[in-house]
């Protein structure tokens, strides 16, 4: 978490995100990201569709990616206090809510891309990116997230 929040700090431009090494971002992610966050100026972070796929790059855990895609319609400071449905490979903030929210809390050991999720929203709320999935992001047995 560390270099992640040292890559943060770093990063000039007024929308941000980071990439774990294995995931990926589909052609045309970020034009779309940019598109949407420019329409919506008060909003502190967008979000798309994330699949989650295994180390060969083939689509897994398709119930899981489902349930996350429900609730994109009726997303609300509520619902994500409730479900964490927001893919963090998928997830673009603006610099100055990262400033205004803090960054990674570098003593927790898992969810704290969602813990930095959370206080996102509070700068602002969210929009969502609609249509095709913006990432990838890959999970296996050696990963963090299926570790803890």
């Amino acid at each position: 978490m560390s270099a992640i929040n040292k890559g943060l700090r770093l990063a000039s431009g007024e929308i941000v995100a980071w990439l774990n090494a294995d995931d990926r971002y589909h052609p045309g992610a970020l034009k779309r990201v940019a598109q949407v966050m420019a329409a919506y100026p008060d909003k502190a972070l967008c979000f798309g569709a994330c699949r989650i796929i295994d180390e060969e790059g083939r689509e897994i855990r398709r119930g899981i990616t489902r349930f996350k895609e429900a609730f994109s319609p009726i997303s609300s400071q509520f619902t994500i206090q409730c479900l964490n449905y927001i893919s963090q490979p998928a997830m673009f903030f603006r610099r100055s809510a990262l400033k205004a929210a803090g960054y990674l809390r570098e003593d927790l050991v898992a969810a704290w891309d969602y813990d930095l999720t959370l206080r996102l929203w509070r700068q602002g709320g969210a929009a969502h990116v609609p249509g095709l999935p913006l990432s990838d992001f890959r999970w296996h047995p050696g990963s963090i997230s299926a570790r803890r």
